[in-house]
């Protein structure tokens, strides 16, 4: 189709033709698609005619779509002969030709999953930034009126200082990692893939903010089972208690520093086996049982 690339907005097509004999094989047989035949007008796929141009004769658009509708029915009626109703994907279909006739139309491109993705990060990254606050809450005593951050024997130990830096440190991270990578394209292959969707990037940047925010809302679990022991006989809800009881069978109460990477680690694996999920879930839903509707 006189070596220009034809770029449809229904099905995506690039077609590029010269004078060679092409072949496709379906269904382990090859079917002979090229130079045309006289099999039908763009009208009706059904239709046979004895109209097709020859290719010496394609100079348009128009003449292409024709020729592009010819193929398809070619290989559509095949397949109708042999049983086959089609290919799995478009790179199951092998087109052969000494002079680079190619016929692509496969839409396989990345931007709606990669937005997805990019939309997951930044939805995903508002947990971690709400969790952090309340985390500051806890371990300031100015806001807490408990000690600070959450130890006795403070100058000597520093307690949830550092856990809350490592909080902030991973909200702040979260943050650069939610800049949608969809938005973002480079034209690549010779400007084949002139609109790149950047979803692999979208799909690992939204994995590490998931991580990040495990770890977040980890470290404010454990700062609140231990603000609950300075209030200690008192008691908060059964559901509550059985979540410290949880956390407890995981990590000690703090009474004086030591590494505490092995607590966040642990209370982690509580968030993503979703062992704290379970353990709350009966005490939430005889709390959604007994809420008194909105008027």
């Amino acid at each position: 189709i006189l070596e220009c690339e034809l770029n449809s907005s229904g099905d995506n097509p690039m077609v590029f033709a010269e004078s060679s004999d092409v072949t496709a094989e379906v269904d382990g047989e090859l079917v002979h698609v090229w130079p045309p035949k006289p099999l039908l007008r763009r009208a009706s796929s059904s239709e046979m005619t004895s109209d097709a141009k020859p290719l010496e004769e394609i100079e348009d658009l128009d003449s292409a779509k024709d020729e592009i509708a010819r193929l398809r029915a070619e290989l559509t009626r095949k397949s109708e002969e042999t049983g086959v109703m089609g290919f799995k994907r478009q790179s199951d279909t092998l087109y052969n030709g000494k002079d680079g006739f190619i016929v692509s139309g496969g839409n396989f491109h990345g931007e709606y999953p990669a937005k997805a993705c990019d939309y997951l990060a930044i939805g995903v990254t508002e947990l971690a930034s709400i969790s952090e606050r309340r985390l500051e809450r806890l371990v300031n005593p100015t806001l807490s009126h408990l000690p600070a951050f959450l130890v006795k024997g403070g100058g000597l130990n520093s307690g949830f200082m550092i856990a809350h830096c490592t909080a902030a440190a991973l909200v702040s991270e979260n943050k650069v990692l939610a800049h949608p990578a969809s938005v973002d394209s480079i034209s690549t292959s010779g400007a084949k893939e002139d609109h790149v969707s950047m979803g692999g990037m979208a799909a690992r940047k939204a994995i590490q903010v998931v991580e990040n925010v495990e770890r977040v809302i980890a470290i404010e679990l454990l700062a609140a089972c231990q603000a609950l022991e300075f209030h200690r006989p008192l008691r908060t809800t059964e559901g509550l208690e059985a979540v410290v009881a949880l956390v407890r069978s995981r990590a000690a109460a703090w009474d004086k520093d030591r590494v505490m990477n092995v607590d966040i680690d642990a209370v982690t694996e509580l968030i993503t086996s979703g062992e704290l999920v379970r353990t709350i879930k009966p005490f939430l839903a005889d709390y959604h049982g007994t809420m008194v509707e909105e008027v």
